[in-house]
């Protein structure tokens, strides 16, 4: 017996079908993975507190409102820690390149959650922030690099031609 359609897209009628196929497949299914014991602190006192409570809420929720304030309370701290850095480094920024940074650091550590199952973040947020931080600034993609590059050969060409700011 024959089972399956034979069409242009599917020319060669299947042996078997996949319900009989399913049904003969006797391997032990998966075990669930256990749920996650998610730090939740009933009386916060400070950002790293919020943002457990926060993490915990939107994992037991799904909730894209819950997700919001998570990336608004991230990008808060986040900017924080980075106008310290920007100070310690004597580095002068605009705000445009700051905010940039805080972006960074949010998508670089938020976006596991939608992409990894079953991530959420065990022991320290703030270290967590720092790490993204760490990350966003200290990281060159290849546009970053391609720029680098690029302003180094002006600069280059700059000092050859005794300080005619001439394009390449």
């Amino acid at each position: 017996m024959m089972y399956g359609n034979v069409t242009e897209t599917n020319p060669e009628p299947l042996l078997f079908s996949l319900e009989e196929l399913e049904k003969c497949d006797t391997r032990p299914k998966p075990p669930e993975p256990p749920k996650p014991k998610l730090k939740y602190f009933p009386n916060p006192e400070n950002d790293n507190a919020l943002l457990f409570n926060l993490q915990k809420e939107y994992i037991e929720t799904g909730d894209e409102a819950k997700y919001w304030e998570l990336w608004q309370l991230t990008a808060k701290v986040a900017e924080r820690i980075i106008r310290k850095i920007v100070i310690r480094r004597a580095l002068v920024w605009a705000d445009d390149e700051i905010n940039d940074k805080v972006s960074d650091t949010c998508l670089y550590l938020l976006r596991r959650y939608k992409t990894r199952k079953n991530y959420y973040i065990k022991d320290n947020f703030i270290i967590a922030i720092k790490d993204s931080i760490r990350h966003a600034l200290d990281y060159q993609n290849s546009i970053d690099k391609a720029t680098f590059y690029i302003d180094n050969l002006v600069t280059i060409e700059n000092e050859i031609n005794g300080g005619n700011y001439g394009l390449l």
